[in-house]
């Protein structure tokens, strides 16, 4: 009786045979799948501005829309005057404890020679 199909040899030696449905089945099945997919990759390349699309990730507002050079360079400026300002209210900070201390041992030296 003959078969119908294609017929698969397996490396165990065994045959099986595949019928012309099954096979014309699967080769629609991959036709619909190639055309899906050319159709994601026409609609992902058509769309309006993929550099904004992010994906669906939960991106900090900074990285969605970064701002200005301006904006930095004016951040930079405000932090290194703040450095700035703080270093010379630890320099204030430094003299009056300097002070407190040379007050004491002053005070330690009166009291010892009385």
């Amino acid at each position: 009786m003959p078969h119908c199909g294609k017929r698969v040899k397996w490396r165990d030696g065994s045959v099986s045979y595949l019928p012309d449905g099954v096979i014309a089945l699967a080769a629609l099945i991959g036709l619909v799948v190639c055309i899906v997919l050319v159709a994601a990759l026409i609609d992902g390349i058509s769309s309006p501005s993929s550099v904004d699309q992010t994906g669906g990730l939960d991106l900090p507002d900074e990285i969605k829309k970064p701002d200005t050079v301006e904006h930095y360079e004016d951040m930079t400026a405000r932090t290194r005057a703040l450095k700035r300002k703080l270093d010379a209210d630890t320099e204030l900070a430094e003299s009056y404890i300097k002070a407190a201390r040379a007050r004491a041992e002053l005070d330690d030296l009166e009291k010892d020679g009385h």
